[in-house]
């Protein structure tokens, strides 16, 4: 019983938008550096399509960053789990247009969203290796979503000396 009020209470409005202010706050304790994304920047602006990649450990860390891309739009295809409720709560909140679907639950009308968002948006974020795992193993999924939407993949990574991480399955 206590643990689903407390779902409830991570999931309501008032704990999505603490937990994004707590996120926010803590990504600004370690330092954040940029490098090579003017290419990719150039490329949408003159009307390409760009698929952000990262591994699924890393969005948060990429958070405060892509706050700075909100007339961009970009969607995130993330999963219908519990954590997933939660992390698209503060994804929308940091300017992320979020779809509903893994390749578990939904998959494939997701994948639909998500290549209409690419072609109309042309700018998309995705994380490679699924929600299931293995970590650190790409899945097939961005390379159908790139081709169906003429998109260019560029690969991301993020780090941080000291964060914490979110596990969502054992590595």
């Amino acid at each position: 019983m206590a643990l689903k009020k407390i779902d409830r209470l991570i999931t309501s409005k008032f704990g999505l938008a603490l937990l994004y202010h707590f996120i926010r706050t803590y990504s600004w304790t370690f330092r954040f550096r940029v490098e090579n994304e003017q290419d990719w920047m150039t490329y949408h602006r003159k009307g390409g399509a760009v698929l952000l990649c990262v591994w699924h450990q890393q969005f948060f860390a990429a958070i405060r960053h892509f706050k700075t891309y909100q007339p961009f739009s970009p969607s995130l295809m993330i999963s219908k789990s519990k954590d997933g409720e939660i992390i698209a709560g503060v994804a929308e909140r940091s300017g992320w247009k979020t779809v509903r679907g893994s390749s578990s639950t939904d998959g494939r009308q997701a994948m639909g969203m998500m290549i209409d968002n690419l072609k109309e948006f042309r700018l998309a974020g995705h994380i490679v290796d699924g929600p299931r795992g293995p970590a650190g193993q790409v899945k097939a999924g961005v390379i159908r979503m790139a081709r169906a939407a003429d998109a260019m993949i560029v690969p991301m990574y993020t780090a941080a000396d000291k964060a914490w991480y979110f596990k969502s399955w054992h590595v």
